[in-house]
């Protein structure tokens, strides 16, 4: 049985992945966090062997890395960076710098998106297997609910933007691994982490430690930072001039005004493709309200579904800023399908508010109630899956490899480490 599983996994590894993901969410015990790493190492094989095209983001960065590779200290890289555009752009990005670094001492320049791929994924799938192993959700619920992640960030986000894909996965597991396991004060910092990648990612993380530090919600503490961001995107949306690219505080007021507008050119398809990534969003938000408003007090109120709430109306604020809120769908995703998966188990009904029908209601008919608001949960999953599938076929459709993407999804594995390109 051992030589037949070895003999699957060496001829068709694309389909073992999918069979090692699975198996992660539905064994038990330590082992299924290094299944689920297995899992996202083999199937990121499949970047290995991509090809990016001069449009998109990953074939800036292999040229960075062509230039990188003269690069042996910070002080060099600092002296480049003055001079180079695209190398000082990413300047504030001193974790990817790092790894970029790392990988331009190889010949293997696609090594940046696999790593890149592996961390996003192993990120988005972290949550769900664990709190399946705490015994917070099943297996089978745990796997459903995680899959229209994947699919939203897809290859071209973890293997061609990177950056941005990277910062907002790393952000929403330590949201999950602060508000979940570690609540202390004292590790607030973890928050400013995913920021070493991404920078763009700041107001995620400065919400998630005011988050962190107020005891008790109410109207007032809500409205404050919410007032505060209005004010900012303001000010920095109605300037016409060039803040500079001194510091880090100038680059991201410059970011914020570039990306308050949509400046890409668009077609039809890609209008509908933005229109089809808010409407998943909408669908996952809709879902944790569902939640939200089955629980009882106590878990309404958990530090977590506070911070899903700042950050839906965040969300809903930048709206007027579409680049912005294009980009923020990933964290507000994430977080919203991690909150339907921590609380989706604890959902009751209060009786005397919710059902209270001249007490003709028995319990059978509550429990039938309770079993639909999960079937409608589900159901609304299984569309936001399918949304998912077109964004994720359209994507990667647009992305090239050294052979037709299915027929990399049949290939052996001794096809990916022959043919990994060369630069």
């Amino acid at each position: 049985m051992i030589l037949v599983l070895i003999a699957l996994y060496i001829f068709l590894p694309i389909p073992a992945s999918f069979a090692i993901l699975a198996l992660s969410f539905l064994m038990r015990g330590r082992k299924t966090y290094w299944l689920l790493l297995w899992a996202v190492l083999t199937f990121g094989l499949l970047v290995l062997v991509y090809i990016p095209s001069v449009e998109e983001d990953a074939y800036r960065y292999f040229q960075i890395l062509g230039q990188l590779r003269s690069i042996s200290n910070w002080q060099e890289f600092s002296m480049l960076s003055q001079n180079n555009e695209s190398i000082g752009y990413q300047s504030s990005s001193i974790g990817f710098i790092a790894l970029e670094m790392l990988v331009s001492k190889t010949a293997y320049f696609n090594l940046l998106p696999y790593i890149n791929t592996v961390i996003c994924l192993f990120s988005l799938f972290f949550p769900f297997v664990d709190l399946k192993e705490r015994c917070k959700i099943s297996g089978s619920t745990a796997l459903f609910l995680s899959l229209p992640l994947p699919l939203l960030y897809n290859f071209l986000n973890t293997a061609s933007t990177m950056r941005w894909s990277l910062a907002c996965s790393l952000f929403g597991l330590i949201v999950y691994e602060y508000f979940e396991k570690v609540q202390n004060r004292r590790y607030v910092w973890m928050f400013l982490i995913p920021m070493i990648f991404h920078p763009g990612i700041i107001l995620a993380s400065i919400l998630a430690i005011y988050v962190a530090c107020i005891k008790k919600i109410s109207i007032s503490k809500i409205l404050f930072p919410m007032l505060l961001l209005a004010i900012y995107l303001r000010f920095v949306t109605d300037s016409n001039s060039s803040f500079g690219g001194g510091n880090l505080i100038f680059q991201i007021m410059n970011m914020t005004n570039t990306y308050s507008s949509d400046f890409m050119q668009r077609s039809a398809n890609g209008l509908l493709f933005v229109f089809l990534e808010r409407l998943l969003t909408i669908l996952a938000l809709i879902m944790a309200l569902i939640v939200f408003s089955q629980l009882s007090r106590e878990y309404r109120l958990s530090q977590f579904g506070r911070m899903l709430l700042f950050m839906s109306l965040v969300q809903f604020a930048l709206i007027f800023t579409s680049m912005i809120f294009n980009r923020y769908i990933l964290v507000t995703t994430f977080l919203a399908l991690i909150y339907v998966a921590r609380y989706i188990s604890k959902i009751r009904l209060n009786i005397s508010t919710r059902l209270n029908l001249a007490g003709i209601l028995r319990a059978r008919y509550i429990s039938k109630i309770r079993l639909n608001i999960r079937y409608l949960i589900f159901s609304m999953c299984i569309v936001t899956i399918c949304i998912g599938i077109v964004i994720c076929y359209a994507n990667v459709k647009r992305m090239v490899f050294i052979s037709p993407f299915f027929q990399l999804c049949i290939s052996n594995l001794f096809h990916f480490f022959t043919n990994i390109p060369v630069y």
